[in-house]
């Protein structure tokens, strides 16, 4: 996975989004752009907060 960013050839644009769903869970979303310009999923995450 490291290996496809790191080797880009330099014209991208990440994103690094969070969304809460309630007070003890929330979304973690990584895109990127390859190209510059169409941003893709690349990381998804479900968090949930723990007593």
């Amino acid at each position: 996975m490291s290996r496809e960013i790191e080797n880009n050839p330099g014209n991208w644009k990440a994103k690094l989004i969070y969304t809460k769903n309630s007070n003890s869970t929330f979304t973690e979303d990584f895109l990127i752009a390859f190209d510059g310009k169409n941003f893709s999923p690349f990381i998804k995450n479900d968090w949930t907060k723990v007593k």
